[in-house]
């Protein structure tokens, strides 16, 4: 056993660190923006999280439209679009086929004007504009589906990066135009990042200096940033990911035990063929 720089507990086997408990805090968070810090992990272990977020939690979407009537100057196939990527609220997912409507003359058309058994969380979003007395008429098909189906499926933006820190290898003189963020300080002719946290990896101040200041990447300490379109709140859509990952996992356990079965040769069955051929 062993502890790193932060105080973490790890284990180490062949040069290697093996993370036992992964920590998480709060750096920013509200209804569609969040971001973790998360200490003592691996970037492969956060990348297979992110992937199963956008391409393995299942949520609502619209499947197909039948269109009664437009009398909107928009094509059937741009208003179907744009009625496809309309967020629904899948807290409840289910395996059903749900029928929602939506029925306006006259003005703008938005997506609150959507009716049926599932709420639209969003409802300011504009889907078209009527000329007076003009009608829009449609049923909407809206079914269960995953990001590996299709992009409309997909819950929340997902990505993250290494936390940085700034390696100086000369004295810099000016640094209040180096970083576009105002991230940089400077004390006893030494400059730091007032917040590491917030740096967004654009390498200005690299390029800038011509690497007499370079990043300096943590190998072990991400910023992990969650944007969801509005269908999951942020706690079913990480449990949903985790689920299934441990699902995959235990599967793969479950494969691995079972007995290999014996691989028999072409060679070996057509030697059995002629031996019985021949008696």
């Amino acid at each position: 056993m062993g502890v790193d720089l932060r105080g973490n507990t790890c284990q180490r086997k062949s040069n290697k660190l093996y993370v036992i408990d992964m920590q998480i805090k709060f750096l920013k968070k509200d209804g569609f923006d969040y971001n973790f810090l998360v200490q003592n992990t691996r970037n492969d272990i956060l990348n297979a999280l992110r992937r199963t977020m956008l391409l393995h939690v299942p949520v609502f979407a619209v499947k197909s439209i039948a269109v009664y009537k437009n009398e909107g100057v928009m094509p059937d196939e741009m208003l179907a679009h744009r009625i496809g990527l309309v967020p629904i609220d899948s807290n409840d997912v289910d395996d059903k086929e749900h029928h929602l409507a939506l029925k306006k003359t006259s003005g703008t058309v938005y997506s609150g004007d959507i009716e049926g058994s599932l709420d639209i969380p969003l409802k300011n979003i504009p889907l078209n504009v009527l000329n007076d007395n003009k009608t829009l008429e449609l049923e909407l098909l809206v079914t269960k589906g995953t990001g590996e189906e299709h992009a409309k499926y997909i819950p929340a933006n997902v990505f993250f990066h290494n936390v940085v820190n700034i390696k100086q290898n000369a004295n810099v003189e000016d640094i209040e135009k180096l970083c576009p963020l105002n991230l940089l300080d400077k004390k006893a002719n030494t400059v730091f990042l007032k917040d590491p946290y917030s740096c967004n990896l654009c390498r200005f101040c690299e390029s800038k200096t011509k690497h007499v200041l370079e990043l300096v990447y943590n190998n072990s300490e991400f910023v992990f940033t969650i944007e969801p379109f509005g269908q999951l709140n942020l706690g079913t859509l990480v449990k949903g990911a985790v689920e299934h990952l441990t699902n995959e996992l235990n599967e793969l356990k479950a494969q691995l035990k079972e007995k290999p079965k014996k691989v028999v040769s072409q060679k070996t069955k057509k030697t059995k063929a002629k031996k019985t051929t021949k008696k």
